[in-house]
């Protein structure tokens, strides 16, 4: 499935502005130590009113990654990923004077291992490769009034191969900003909930900006 995030015209517009100056940090040396900071937010409200019938849908959803690296070689970067996600829907229904709820709260964390080749475009900005290799635990709790049990639970496990592509753009040896542009890889899901088990396998690819911040030591 390829998704195209509505921000990726504007964000490579803001790229391109900022690396028109010329500076002499051009590269990252060897022996350099890489904090990378990037985090995606966003909430959604839909309603629904047809005759007797109505539904409000609330989401909010938080993903957070950081990666801790270690240039071994001129322009190439060897670390670990640490990964946080939250996820939150309430959803209530009415019908004829009759109003159900359904929350679900989702909690995942993950950890990881990747490799980054920097090539240099121009002296502020560089482009990156980056094969990545990781582990995701989610945790589901769904509690809804029409079901019996009301509460319910789920475990779920990733394993990922992925590899992404993107910018760095460095005006000073001590901070970037990074942006991944385009990803593609093959997943593989197990799940758990209460005596059902299901697996699966997927690829993807993905066309989505993840602006991040990057300080270098």
């Amino acid at each position: 499935m390829l998704r195209i995030n509505s921000n990726f015209v504007s964000f490579a517009l803001f790229f391109i502005s900022m690396f028109i100056c010329s500076s002499s940090f051009g590269q990252l040396d060897k022996g350099t130590f890489i904090i990378n900071e990037s985090f995606t937010f966003d909430t959604d409200n839909t309603e629904y009113n047809i005759d007797d019938y109505s539904s409000d849908n609330k989401s909010i959803r938080y993903n957070s990654t950081t990666l801790f690296g270690y240039v071994f070689k001129e322009n190439q970067e060897v670390g670990i990923l640490l990964s946080l996600e939250m996820q939150k829907h309430l959803r209530e229904t009415s019908f004829q004077d009759n109003t159900t709820k359904e929350e679900r709260i989702t909690k995942g964390y993950g950890i990881g291992v990747y490799y980054k080749k920097y090539i240099r475009i121009m002296e502020k900005l560089s482009f990156f490769v980056s094969p990545q290799l990781d582990y995701l635990k989610r945790n589901s709790k769904t509690e809804d009034e029409r079901s019996n049990p009301q509460i319910s639970e789920s475990n779920s496990h990733k394993l990922g191969a992925n590899i992404y592509t993107g910018l760095l753009y460095h005006p000073t040896k001590r901070f970037g900003l990074s942006m991944n542009l385009i990803g593609t890889g093959i997943n593989y899901y197990s799940t758990r909930e209460a005596n059902r088990k299901d697996n699966s396998l997927n690829t993807y690819s993905i066309a989505s900006p993840n602006l991040g911040i990057q300080f270098m030591f």
